[in-house]
């Protein structure tokens, strides 16, 4: 039998495991202060183990827990002895504000402007760069038009009047 330790609302898995030769038994989840189980299942066809599920613990579900199962060996049914017991504990989170000595540490107040400035500087600088490229994509369009029209093809103006 083994278990995990939660917080409340947490939920915690207990596994019961019988012998091999005992698949197809029924498990009985105890607690310790309480007359009735607080859980029964089957064990799945050929399996030898289950596995309990306390869903949204609180602090009564804290307290010893122990499995006994119940199987039948040819038409005599057998009970187990009760297993070893295993401790649960459910511990409570609460929402409260943290003790002053263990607050966050105050931040400087030069910090913020001195990010804000250096976020300032880089924007700038990739907007100076865009412009950059953007004016040498230009004069290199404009270079190109200007070889074009100093090539040595030229236009002719024939005069327009009838023959």
């Amino acid at each position: 039998m083994s278990s995990d330790a939660a917080a409340e609302g947490d939920s915690i898995r207990i596994i019961c495991i019988a012998p091999k030769a005992y698949v197809d038994s029924q498990f009985w989840l105890l607690k310790m202060d309480l007359a009735q189980p607080v859980q029964m299942l089957f064990a799945s066809e050929a399996q030898h183990s289950v596995t309990f599920t306390l869903e949204n613990v609180t602090r009564k579900d804290a307290g010893q827990y122990r499995c006994r199962y119940h199987s039948y060996r040819g038409s005599a049914g057998q009970m187990s002895e009760l297993s070893n017991v295993v401790e649960t504990m459910v511990t409570v989170l609460t929402t409260s504000a943290p003790p002053a000595s263990t607050a966050a540490p105050k931040v400087s107040p030069w910090l913020l402007p001195v990010v804000l400035s250096v976020a300032g500087v880089l924007l700038l600088s990739v907007v100076l760069v865009v412009a950059v490229v953007a004016i040498r994509r230009v004069n290199a369009r404009r270079q190109q038009l200007k070889r074009d029209q100093e090539s040595c093809w030229t236009k002719t103006n024939f005069p327009t009047t009838g023959l």
